[in-house]
């Protein structure tokens, strides 16, 4: 069972080439780089209808003008994924080029998958889609520099409270193949 706060995880790994392990930040210091940010883009209409966006790209500069440091993109990924797990391509060119213009910004991102809803009632498609998820994003993202962070899933409740702690570290694991030392942020149950 998970208490407190959410924990960011970022563990080493040995470079299967080489078995030697690579130099890398301690946790505190990528952490560092997330001191004050700002949810954006989860309800916006620029996921189905780019022209309906209420969000700019100028949004980011003002953001960083305004002193955060980074943003937090909530998706709802899974209604647009196919009846196989795979995303839209569409759709990951969109989040392509806000993370992006996020970067070019100033502002480090953490990716977060916000589907709590859908997961909280139903747990085994949720680790189905999140296992797919997370599996093409950490393959898409993995030479993104360490000011772009993952988030496993915003707010595990209701039928997750019971599971998330079996649960969370498949999906920690299916990230750490492609994203060995990314700072990811695992939020607690309840």
């Amino acid at each position: 069972m998970f208490t407190g706060l959410s924990l960011a995880v970022a563990l080493s790994a040995s470079h299967p080439a080489t078995g030697m392990t690579p130099r890398v930040e301690p946790s505190f210091v990528k952490a560092a780089k997330f001191k004050r940010g700002i949810n954006v883009l989860g309800y916006d209409p620029y996921w189905t209808d780019s022209s309906k966006a209420r969000f700019k790209w100028r949004h980011f500069r003002e953001i960083r003008q305004a002193g955060f440091d980074h943003v937090r993109i909530n998706l709802f990924a899974f209604k647009h994924m196919d009846s196989s797990g795979t995303l839209d391509p569409a759709w990951l060119a969109k989040l392509d080029a806000a993370v992006m213009a996020a970067r070019k910004a100033g502002l480090a991102v953490i990716i977060d998958e916000h589907d709590f809803d859908d997961c909280s009632t139903n747990v085994v498609a949720c680790e189905k889609r999140l296992s797919a998820f997370w599996s093409q994003l950490g393959r898409r993202y993995r030479r993104q520099p360490d000011s772009v962070a993952f988030e496993l899933l915003n707010e595990p409740h209701g039928a997750l409270d019971a599971t998330w702690g079996s649960l969370m570290p498949k999906i920690l694991g299916i990230v750490r193949r492609d994203n060995p030392n990314r700072l990811v942020v695992i939020g607690p149950t309840h």
